[in-house]
């Protein structure tokens, strides 16, 4: 219960002007701590990538799911990518060879993803196969997995799923790329299921 000796009353535009003032220095103060702390670990993790000296793979598996790294990734696209890869390659291991032995940067890593939705959205719109195609050589060198491709085909920039994950199937299976196919039907039947 309020006690009845409060008033509100409208904020005069003096008081106004100070409030916002004051919020405006804080919010600075926190943009600023929030652009360094982004600064120092770009700067560590374009280290570890360009250098892969040893243990870099897990110095850069520990920066991902750090708490400083966890505080400043949201709105910021290429931290995002970039985790979610490094789970990709955590999840791969020694199995696979991760895109992040490919890559030197953040920015190279964040290009390798968008432009891998590139070739896969040629599907989901349906063009041509000979612009389709070009899917392959792009895959070859930069030794993209299956898993690689499914990981950004549940991303956000793919819409159509089912309709790309249809198409890129029957493409793979067609010109012998059989593993990628498989991996490809088989996600989209889990993504059925998990749907129904």
């Amino acid at each position: 219960m309020f006690a009845s000796s409060l008033q509100y009353k409208p904020l005069s535009d003096e008081d106004l002007r100070c409030y916002e003032n004051e919020h405006w220095a804080e919010m600075t103060k926190v943009l600023e701590q929030h652009a360094a702390v982004v600064k120092e670990l770009m700067e560590v993790i374009n280290t570890c990538l360009c250098n892969k000296q040893e243990g870099w793979l897990q110095t850069l598996f520990d920066i991902v799911s750090s708490s400083a790294y966890q505080k400043v990734k949201s709105g910021r696209d290429e931290l995002l990518v970039l985790e979610r890869v490094c789970n990709l390659a955590e999840r791969e291991g020694v199995e696979r060879k991760s895109i992040l032995f490919e890559v030197s940067s953040v920015s190279d890593v964040f290009e390798l993803y968008y432009r891998t939705v590139f070739y896969i959205r040629r599907f989901e719109m349906e063009l041509a196969d000979e612009l389709c195609k070009e899917i392959i050589p792009f895959m070859e060198e930069w030794e993209i997995t299956p898993e690689y491709l499914l990981m950004v085909m549940e991303s956000d920039a793919i819409i159509d799923w089912n309709g790309a994950g249809n198409r890129l199937s029957n493409f793979f299976l067609q010109y012998g790329y059989s593993v990628y196919g498989q991996a490809i039907l088989t996600w989209m039947l889990g993504k059925i299921a998990e749907n129904s």
